[in-house]
């Protein structure tokens, strides 16, 4: 047999056991409903630039405060909560974890609510509306993070099928009633932000009850653990998410502070432009890598789940490799759609004063592309419990990203936040990979030492 074909075979063979029967089905279930949350959320897009590219752009910004208070407050105890689930769930303690868990988001809550009323008050000292505007804003953030809590919670449980139904039967609802507030031209930002509010707390509800019924040992998932036990689990929580706080912050720089900087030294108008271009790239890069994410972390964490098993950690370095091998097939095909139709694919989800500057869009899947790149080689140190190894280049990024931001859009326009990503998503996918071939030789010397240990 040729060489090649058995390279070819070798392949298949890798990806039929890497994803069986039963998870490729799952693997279905999550595209259908991330293909059906994409197209109404381009559908979403397109009604709320409606209002134009300024209003588009202060939706924009609006977002930003979003996901830095979600990266803060959401985020990092998400992020520990997938890593160390099925370690609680192995010593049948998932429920009281649960418990901590819910616990820690309900004081978030509370103090995002917090800040946005002492925001309300401030504010209203100059605009009278502004105190309900920051208050409907506050609530907004809370239910969105929480609405994305509950969705990885589905997706770790690998209840993937329910989670894409839910999802999708939600964006759907938020379209149809924004669609009627523009059919009765009644949209505005406020509204949209409402529309948003009132269906996510329907469906936090239903997936919070849904949830319970799932949970391992629930007839004692509403009492307390022993307070030694939600100390240690605490602790244990709290020492794996700290570098994720770091990384929130110099996330958000790097992920959110151009259109700050694009706002001080051009305009909104521009911002709203730049803004329904990342609207795209968040199609043909992010979701599909937060898909990849979706899918693969819950099998990741779980073959690092016991750090003992020689063969159980080879197969979760695997699947690293695999996922990294996806997020490329993704970048290089979106590359190429968005370089041969980058024009007409904005014009679809938006108007002709939103293709001004089509002409960057492939720069800017590019440089966001080679960035989740790295971010999905993350997976391979998160597993191995040792996230701290990518502080630096995420705090390295997070300050050269508002820098060169500032640099490039000083001097170019905004064809400098092309560069600027460019830069960025380079200099990130390169050092997350050097740090990860130092961490699989350290792997590799471990093994070899504990097998002479074991001869």
């Amino acid at each position: 047999m040729p060489e090649k074909i058995k390279k070819q075979k070798l392949f298949l063979n890798y990806i039929v056991s890497a994803f069986p029967q039963n998870k490729l089905s799952e693997m279905m279930w999550v595209l259908a409903g991330q293909v059906i949350n994409l197209l109404f959320g381009f559908a979403l897009v397109k009604i709320i630039s409606t209002l134009g590219t300024h209003v588009f752009g202060e939706y924009s910004l609006l977002m930003t405060i979003a996901a830095l208070l979600g990266m803060i407050f959401y985020g990092p105890v998400t992020q520990g909560f997938l890593r160390y689930y099925y370690h609680y769930d192995n010593e049948s303690s998932a429920s009281s974890f649960v418990r901590l868990v819910y616990s820690i988001l309900l004081y978030s809550s509370f103090v995002v609510l917090f800040l946005s009323l002492i925001l309300s008050f401030y504010m209203s000292y100059q605009s009278g509306w502004a105190i309900y505007a920051f208050m409907l804003f506050g609530c907004f953030i809370v239910l969105l993070k929480l609405t994305e809590f509950f969705n990885s919670f589905l997706n770790l449980l690998r209840k993937r099928k329910e989670n894409s139904i839910l999802q999708a039967v939600e964006k759907i609802l938020i379209v149809s009633l924004l669609a009627g507030l523009l059919a009765s031209s009644e949209i505005t930002l406020y509204r949209t932000l409402a529309v948003y509010s009132c269906v996510m707390i329907s469906f936090i509800t239903i997936k919070f009850f849904y949830l319970r019924k799932l949970l391992p040992g629930k007839d004692i998932a509403l009492k307390h653990s022993p307070l030694d036990e939600r100390k240690k689990m605490f602790s244990t929580l709290f020492t794996y998410v700290l570098p994720f706080l770091i990384w929130g912050l110099t996330g958000w720089l790097q992920l959110n502070s151009e259109k700050w900087i694009m706002a001080e030294l051009l305009s909104t108008k521009d911002v709203g432009i730049y803004a329904v271009m990342m609207s795209l790239i968040s199609a043909f890069i992010i979701v599909p890598n937060t898909t990849i994410s979706d899918f693969a972390s819950p099998i990741i964490f779980q073959k690092f789940s016991n750090m003992t098993d020689k063969d159980s950690i080879n197969a979760g370095v695997k699947n690293v490799f695999l996922s990294v091998a996806l997020s490329i097939f993704i970048l290089i095909f979106s590359v190429l759609l968005t370089l041969f139709f980058g024009e007409q694919l904005i014009l679809l989800i938006s108007s002709p004063d939103f293709t001004i500057y089509y002409y960057l869009l492939p720069l800017l899947v590019l440089g966001a592309g080679m960035f989740y790149i790295g971010q999905t080689f993350c997976f391979l140190g998160m597993g191995l419990n040792k996230p701290k190894k990518y502080l630096f280049p995420k705090v390295l990024v997070g300050i050269l990203s508002p820098l060169l931001n500032f640099y490039f859009i000083n001097f170019w326009g905004i064809n400098g936040v092309a560069y600027s990503t460019l830069v960025i998503g380079f200099i990130y996918m390169l050092h997350i990979s050097i740090i990860n071939w130092f961490m699989l030789k350290e792997l590799k010397k471990q093994e070899a030492l504990t097998e002479i240990n074991n001869s």
